[in-house]
């Protein structure tokens, strides 16, 4: 771990969806929109411009249909602060503002298992969520997000809850659920998912499954379930109380037997039928791109009870290229996973980085300057070593269509030092190629074929300047000055800076 992006202890717990908003608005990053917005297209229209123009988080108001309905566009990608683009992530996990992404990923990493979990405490419901007289999921907003979506979206960054058969596990999980009538729903999960397993653990036995969908929660919890950070087995709830040092609120749901955050503006709960499909999609996703023939056959989940708050508050996300919610919050789970995996198997790695600008498919793998001295082999030996690891050992590989490999000289979350060192330190031809290996599905950058057998290609780029032919030095403000002259400037030009404010 390094010392180099250090993050405070303290956290400063925002307990739902309205504190958030507020803190949001301190930092000049949220701007209410009064106007009426049609759920047709023009609410996920108005939240892509925002993303694509690096806008404040966008808060309409004003929803055509659904009086006293509010939605939140861009919960958590890129702030409109130029010089803290994760200022929302640092802000939701109640981390200052200026928090550098590397700080928070070394902060989640630090989590230990085994002595830093709180289990949540159940308490009676105080948010004034009232259950609806009638089941019927048309009395809810949801969202047509894209043209060409095979349906309305009720959920794209809700919390969906499952609880394995002996209760032993309950997994928080984004995913997303599109409406197919009044009382049925999509849920789409892979098996590789904690959803997934958990889901496989009650087809074993032949039951239901029972799940709760949580809309507009605390910020936290939404990415927490959606970074999905936490190893199987590990309750996000549980996570989410040591991370905060006291326990999360939960109350009971009115239908099934789970718990849900108390602040939820809305749930929704239901029962899967084990065998029972329906057509999915498809819908414009994290890869930035809508594939009009993808169309599955996911779960479907029969609704037995909906409940809400007198004025909720819902959030949105229509995926597509980056950046949005999608990349920033998936992508910093993501890095967790592949860097504890990579250290934990003994390799010279300080970080993993899946950039949001990569949309999923691209990784930085950054390695210890020393890495030559402590693994004792060469840079092509190393590579083939960290890749076969992240393969075998992390299913959310899958996704990813090239990863480069340097030293830890590079910011790995800054792109212009990754495009510099793909530029000038990825020597042409000394790429690893693989032709065949485990893939995703949701990329058109495969071809169909490769996408119906999940197999395909991967590229890993060698960054790696120790031990190169000609030997050279960056020519960097780190490198090239003397530690007392850097402190100087540094020192200068930030006290100049204040100033100028």
């Amino acid at each position: 771990m390094t010392d180099r992006y250090e993050a405070p202890g303290e956290r400063r717990h925002l307990k739902s969806i309205n504190e958030y908003l507020d803190a949001l608005a301190e930092h000049d990053d949220l701007a209410r929109v009064d106007a009426p917005v049609d759920l047709n297209l023009e609410l996920g229209a108005g939240a892509r411009y925002a993303f694509e123009n690096n806008l404040p988080a966008q808060y309409f108001t004003n929803i055509t249909g659904f009086p006293g309905y509010r939605f939140l566009g861009g919960l958590a990608p890129y702030s409109s602060d130029a010089r803290h683009r994760w200022g929302r992530v640092a802000l939701a996990l109640g981390l200052p503002w200026n928090t550098h992404p590397l700080a928070i990923l070394d902060r989640l990493l630090a989590v230990d298992f085994d002595t830093d979990l709180i289990a949540p405490v159940v308490v009676p419901d105080r948010s004034g969520r009232k259950l609806h007289d009638t089941v019927d999921l048309y009395d809810i907003p949801s969202p047509m997000l894209h043209e060409g979506d095979g349906g309305d979206y009720l959920n794209t960054i809700g919390t969906m809850i499952a609880t394995t058969p002996d209760g032993s596990w309950t997994n928080w999980h984004v995913c997303r659920v599109m409406r197919v009538d009044a009382q049925r729903l999509t849920i789409w999960t892979r098996d590789f998912q904690h959803f997934g397993m958990i889901y496989e653990m009650w087809k074993e036995v032949g039951k239901p499954m029972e799940f709760a969908l949580a809309l507009g929660v605390e910020p936290a919890a939404t990415v927490l379930s959606g970074g999905r950070a936490a190893p199987e087995h590990v309750d996000e709830a549980a996570f989410l109380g040591g991370w905060f040092g006291e326990p999360l609120e939960v109350t009971r749901a009115f239908t099934v037997d789970h718990n849900v955050p108390a602040t939820a503006q809305v749930v929704i709960e239901g029962h899967i039928n084990i065998e029972e499909r329906a057509p999915e999609g498809p819908m414009g996703e994290y890869p930035g791109y809508l594939i009009p023939d993808a169309i599955d056959l996911e779960l479907v989940g029969h609704v037995t009870a909906i409940s809400s708050v007198p004025e909720p508050i819902l959030a949105t996300v229509p995926a597509g290229k980056p950046v949005d919610d999608d990349h920033t919050i998936n992508h910093i789970g993501q890095s967790v996973v592949h860097t504890r995996t990579l250290r934990d198997a003994g390799l010279p790695v300080e970080h993993v980085w899946v950039p949001p600008e990569g949309a999923n498919q691209f990784a930085v793998v950054t390695v210890t300057k020393d890495w030559q001295a402590s693994w004792n082999s060469d840079a092509q030996a190393l590579i083939r070593r960290i890749t076969d690891t992240l393969i075998e050992r992390v299913p959310l590989t899958m996704a990813l269509a090239r990863i480069l490999v340097v030293e830890n000289d590079i910011d790995p979350t800054d792109l212009r030092d990754v495009m510099w060192a793909l530029a000038s330190r990825v020597r042409p031809g000394s790429d690893l190629v693989l032709t065949d290996r485990p893939l995703a599905s949701l990329s058109p950058l495969f071809s169909p074929y490769e996408r119906e057998t999940f197999r395909g290609p991967l590229v890993v780029h060698n960054g790696l300047i120790a031990g190169a032919a000609t030997r050279s030095v960056p020519s960097t403000f780190q490198a090239v000055y003397p530690e007392a002259v850097k402190a100087k400037i540094e020192t200068l030009v930030e006290a100049n800076l204040v100033g100028a404010k």
